[in-house]
């Protein structure tokens, strides 16, 4: 992992790339950092046992590039970068204002990313790399050679098709034949969310209720399932999949994290009474 955040500060930081203007609506964008990830993470599909980082380590950094949470992707230049951490280091000393507005300028957005990427580096390792075989000098000599055939190439699903239903309802099928019978998912199915189709259902799974006009439907970000608005009532973060402001979620997935926002935990007897009391009803 040090590696690679080596790589990303040598070869793209200290190269010179203009990430505030690349990444951001200015005439200059392109989005060429996000295709050498996606380059980075074909390989780890050719050669899956070769990097100690995962597919998670990859979509935070695609992620984060957008969220200008971290110094690291905020300016063009190390001028531009260094100029702002004076300004902000300068607004921290002065002297002006409440202990409160001196700690807003020592936010994250002064720490570079892998502050936060190598402090967790459990939810990012690779379980199939080995580190004391791959740095065997015998290793260390032997080049990774990729097959850049399209018949081997593929679309990074868990970054761009998160929520296509044309290209992703049969995984979403899959995920449910494999529950009903106390499968584990797959490894591909654990930190993406599929959305079911909005013609697979015409009642809710929660109350049984049928989907009209003035009853709509409203998709579950936890599970993906259709639910009416009663029944999908509830606001919360799921940063497991990088939503870290409060979203849409049943009241399944609200009771079992037993964290809803502004409520609280509520029972499962205090669920069904409170669907009991639904208008239609």
């Amino acid at each position: 992992m040090e590696g690679f955040a080596v790589l990303i500060e040598k070869d793209w930081i200290g190269f010179g790339h203009k990430f505030k203007d690349r990444l951001g609506e200015s005439h200059e964008g392109s989005p060429v950092f996000h295709q050498f990830l996606d380059c980075v993470w074909q390989l780890t599909e050719q050669f899956p046992d070769k990097f100690q980082f995962n597919e998670r380590f990859l979509k935070h950094i695609s992620t984060h590039c957008q969220t200008n949470w971290f110094s690291t992707f905020i300016c063009n230049s190390d001028k531009e970068r260094k100029e702002r951490m004076m300004t902000m280091k300068a607004a921290n000393t002065s002297g002006s204002g409440s202990e409160i507005n001196k700690h807003r300028y020592t936010s994250a957005r002064e720490l570079p990313i892998w502050s936060l990427l190598l402090a967790n580096r459990a939810i990012y390792s690779n379980p199939r790399y080995n580190q004391e075989r791959e740095m065997n000098p015998e290793k260390l000599k032997k080049m990774l050679l990729p097959i850049p055939s399209v018949k081997v190439l593929q679309i990074w699903t868990g970054m761009y098709l998160k929520y296509d239903e044309s290209l992703i309802g049969h995984i979403f099928r899959r995920s449910e034949q494999r529950a009903a019978h106390d499968l584990p998912s797959l490894p591909s199915e654990r930190n993406t969310i599929m959305w079911e189709p909005d013609n697979w259902s015409t009642t809710c799974h929660d109350c049984g209720n049928n989907f009209t006009w003035y009853i709509r439907r409203h998709h579950c970000r936890a599970c993906g399932r259709l639910f009416c608005h009663r029944c999908s009532s509830q606001n919360m973060a799921l940063p497991q999949l990088e939503l870290y402001t409060p979203v849409r979620v049943c009241e399944r997935c609200a009771d079992s994290q037993g964290k809803v926002v502004g409520q609280g935990f509520r029972t499962k007897a205090a669920t069904q009474q409170r669907r009991k009391n639904t208008w239609w009803n």
